[in-house]
């Protein structure tokens, strides 16, 4: 999905990795994030590099039979220094099917995320 939002480029490149976990390494997260970048989730902080990065989705991925974002995303926006999206996410587990509804939120340097903040609910 060709898109001028970052969030939502790193989502696409992410549903394939998550897909094959063999793709979460520290340079696929380079091409999205700056190398010091921060990922913080519901305020806590999940990474702060592209290893961790790599890590964290990692550990996400091989606990989930699925995991996807919903794309395309209920709304988006970019400026140059900033990105939002509200999106949705899918998860299964043992036949278990859960989704998450999210805002998030990105500081942008270039074309990369130098910090990309979400803030998610159960539905």
């Amino acid at each position: 999905m060709q898109s001028d939002n970052p969030i939502i480029r790193f989502f696409t490149w992410w549903n394939g990795a998550m897909a094959d976990p063999d793709q979460l390494l520290a340079e696929g997260f380079g091409a999205h994030f700056a190398p010091d970048a921060q990922l913080i989730v519901n305020g806590n902080v999940r990474a702060t590099s592209l290893a961790e990065m790599a890590v964290h989705y990692r550990a996400i991925a091989d606990r989930l039979d699925l995991v996807e974002m919903v794309l395309p995303v209920e709304e988006e926006f970019t400026t140059d220094s900033r990105a939002f999206v509200h999106c949705r996410t899918r998860a299964e587990l043992d036949n278990t099917k859960n989704a998450e509804e999210a805002m998030a939120y990105a500081v942008v340097d270039g074309d990369r995320m130098r910090l990309l903040r979400v803030v998610s609910l159960s539905v």
